[in-house]
């Protein structure tokens, strides 16, 4: 490996160790699934359990699965208040 591949795995490394990783991902994939793709809510779930069980940020990880879970829920909320059905072919 050359000398910047170690320096980015190194970064990479660290960012994992002091949770930022986790943050990161966390916090993208949280804005994508409530804008887009709800499933996408699962990524978020879990890196805010990663978060709190490894005693990063434990408000912020409780947060961010909590997010992750209305993200999930919120378009079934809304298709069943609302009666809204797919268009059918």
């Amino acid at each position: 490996m050359t000398e910047s591949d170690q320096s980015l795995t190194g970064r990479i490394a660290s960012y994992h160790e002091d949770g930022t990783l986790y943050l990161v991902f966390g916090s993208i994939s949280a804005v994508i699934a409530l804008l887009v793709i709800p499933l996408v809510g699962l990524i978020a779930v879990f890196c805010g359990y990663k978060l709190y069980a490894q005693d990063h940020n434990t408000t912020v990880g409780l947060l961010l699965a909590l997010f992750g879970v209305i993200a999930l829920i919120l378009p079934l909320v809304v298709f069943g208040v609302f009666g809204v059905e797919p268009a059918k072919a």
